[in-house]
């Protein structure tokens, strides 16, 4: 019993990478570009259990959000404004076969390979035997000496912190410029102003009660994961996404009309700004305290290192703040869910508005 019980994890994951497959084979020849983003929003929904089952919640937290509720939400607004079938005359059978069998052998080789790891390591899944280099990052975390920790009992967000934080930062400086980007492009464009009727507008009244019921539990959620990023799987992006997800359900459920009674343009753009200034003190707070001072100091250095010994309080009042860690994720929850909030409502523009500012252009 004892053996069946830990061949579970496996036989969990070889039915998601199947069911995953099959997913991806129905959103590739399903003409019916709705369904097909279904079947890839199912697709993504087993590809979470399985980062869930190889035991690394920052990526779920992040997947789920994204590529179930967002990516999705996005495709639609994509099929709305355009055509909800694809202008094709069907998958040819040929085709269909070789998609067929190219993700199958894909899945096989996949599952071979999993099972050649457990022969040679005897366990798939993360091990307690971790590498040398691991257990310094584990150990340092949260340590007595702050010469050599980040104070955070986070492990995933220690890391990045302190061993990679420009990663960090041009990850969150490429999603700037593309908001940038699609700025610039709707420069003219902007929500007219229309009354909403409840009556005649969004959906059924169950599906916009039902929103009114869970729409302040992922606000809760989205916060608690973000104010929480420092001492459990998470942080301010994984919040931020979370918290824009509550920004398409008012615009899929009510309507786009309804949605710019709490986010407009201009105020998500504010505050958008606001996040990103928080995002750059936060990397920089510490070079600026030790440049006024005249002590060596480095940008995105949170607690004191040996040749450069200024830091932030790790806590406060006896609670961990983990010293620069509590700001940057606050402030990158803010810019993440305002510049989701952005992107969301450009798409929504009436396609009417958008063709008479065109027009007027090339007039």
């Amino acid at each position: 019993m004892s053996d069946l019980y830990s061949l579970t994890p496996y036989v969990v994951l070889a039915v998601s990478a199947l069911a995953s497959t099959i997913a991806v084979y129905l959103a590739i020849i399903e003409r019916d570009l709705i369904k097909a983003v279904l079947y890839s929003a199912i697709q993504s929904t087993f590809y979470a259990l399985i980062f869930y089952l190889l035991m690394v919640p920052d990526i779920v937290l992040v997947y789920i959000p994204v590529a179930v509720g967002l990516l999705p939400a996005i495709l639609i607004i994509a099929v709305k404004k355009t055509e909800k079938y694809e202008d094709v005359g069907g998958v040819p059978r040929t085709t269909s076969i070789i998609v067929l069998l190219s993700v199958t052998v894909f899945t096989l080789i996949a599952g071979y390979l999993l099972v050649v790891s457990h022969a040679i390591t005897f366990d798939v899944f993360p091990s307690l035997d971790a590498r040398l280099l691991a257990k310094w990052f584990l150990a340092t975390t949260l340590w007595w000496n702050r010469l050599f920790s980040s104070m955070s009992p986070e492990a995933v967000t220690a890391i990045v912190w302190d061993y990679r934080g420009l990663d960090t930062y041009f990850e969150t400086s490429v999603m700037y410029l593309a908001i940038i980007g699609a700025l610039a492009i709707a420069r003219y464009l902007d929500i007219p102003r229309k009354e909403y009727r409840e009556d005649v507008m969004g959906m059924s009244i169950i599906g916009k009660m039902s929103t009114r019921v869970i729409m302040p539990m992922i606000i809760i959620v989205a916060i608690s994961i973000a104010l929480h990023g420092h001492l459990t799987p998470g942080g301010g992006f994984q919040g931020g996404v979370t918290g824009a997800v509550t920004v398409s359900l008012l615009i899929f459920i009510f309507s786009v009309y309804f949605a710019t009674r709490f986010f407009k343009i201009s105020i998500a753009i504010l505050l958008r700004i606001i996040g990103l200034a928080g995002i750059v003190l936060s990397a920089t707070i510490v070079a600026i305290i030790g440049f006024l001072i005249g002590q060596p100091a480095y940008i995105f250095q949170n607690q004191p290192k040996i040749i450069a010994q200024i830091g932030l309080p790790y806590e406060i009042g006896g609670n961990l703040i983990s010293g620069t860690l509590l700001l940057f994720n606050t402030s990158e929850f803010l810019a993440v869910l305002m510049g989701f909030a952005i992107l969301f409502l450009l798409l929504s523009i009436p396609e009417e508005n958008v063709l008479e500012v065109i027009k007027g252009e090339v007039e």
